[in-house]
Formats: structure tokens, C-alpha cells, sequence
């Protein structure tokens, strides 16, 4: 664990190459998967998962396969640069094991699921989007496949830039 932008924290699986001369030491944290705490703490569907793990995002949704697989959850919320810290987590940054990442994301939302993916790109508000980028805000459109997760990941992307997914009615 390490502080980040805005008093964040991450997990640390790689070392130093997450968390530079920032890294004092690690800790070992207690996790519990989402399928076993949300049915303790609410016996219903989840209206919205936002997920803002840093990077650990596969590993949450991994945590929510039976809730997934129930259609307990009705949307989820995922910041695009958060995401890419785990799609680039990947062993030497192998572009297949990138894929793998994608793909398993892309299977769960949509294969266990059954949630139809989409591109959200938020109005710029806070002037933290790049001058380059000239993608129309606010704008969604639907992401087709893992191939289109990859490319989302593969591109620069801002504090604005969400894959939301919902229930397909």
C-alpha cells in the first residue's frame, strides 16, 4: 500500500516498478471477495458497482462472479486510467497476456453478466483531459469486444474516461 493522486492507495503486486521511491515497505491487508460481503451486508441486486481499485480491477470482478452470474449487479463503473494499471501489470507486458486481461474483463461483464459494455467519455470539467485529445466529450458508444477493451487500454486516456457497464433489458 502506498499513497496516490488524491490520497489514494493501491496494492503493490510488482515492487518498486508501481510505486518508486514511494514504496517504504509492504503490508499484508485482509481481503474478502464481493460475493461474500455484499449478501451480509444486502440481500438484494447492487444498483452500481464503481470500482476504484487501481489497477485491481479484474481481481475485484473475479471477487463478483456469483453476483455477476445471478444478475445481482445491475451496472458497474470503471475508470479507464485505473484500469489500465493492472491491463499493464501484465508479465514483461506481454501484448497476448494484455489480451488475456481484456479478454477475461470483457467474459465476466459480459459472459457472466450479461452486461452490454460501453466507452463513457465525461465533459472535461477540470481541464485534466490533454489538448490532443479530440474525441467529443461527453460522448458513450458501445464497446463490441475484448479487442475494443484493448484499444481503450493501448491509448492515453483522462480522469474522465469511464467503461460502464449495464443490464441488457
Amino acid at each position: 500500500y502506498f499513497p496516490g493522486h488524491n490520497g489514494e492507495g493501491t496494492t503493490v503486486r510488482a515492487g518498486e516498478a508501481h510505486c518508486g521511491d514511494n514504496c517504504a515497505g509492504f503490508s499484508e491487508i485482509d481481503t474478502i471477495t464481493l460475493d461474500t460481503s455484499w449478501p451480509a451486508l444486502r440481500p438484494g441486486p447492487l444498483d452500481i458497482l464503481k470500482l476504484s481499485v487501481n489497477g485491481e480491477e479484474l481481481n475485484a470482478l473475479r471477487g463478483a462472479r456469483a453476483l455477476l452470474s445471478r444478475r445481482q449487479v445491475c451496472s458497474a463503473l470503471v475508470h479507464v486510467v485505473k484500469a489500465q494499471r493492472g491491463w499493464a501489470d501484465t508479465p514483461t507486458g506481454i501484448e497476448s497476456e494484455q489480451h488475456k486481461f481484456s479478454s477475461e474483463l470483457w467474459n465476466l461483464l459480459t459472459g457472466t453478466g450479461d452486461l452490454e459494455i460501453s466507452l463513457h467519455l465525461d465533459e472535461d470539467t477540470t481541464r485534466q483531459v490533454s489538448q490532443d485529445d479530440e474525441r467529443k466529450r461527453p460522448s458513450t458508444r458501445r464497446i463490441r469486444s475484448a479487442s475494443d477493451l484493448d484499444a481503450i487500454f493501448k491509448r492515453d486516456a483522462s480522469p474522465h474516461d469511464y467503461i460502464v457497464a449495464r443490464q441488457i433489458q
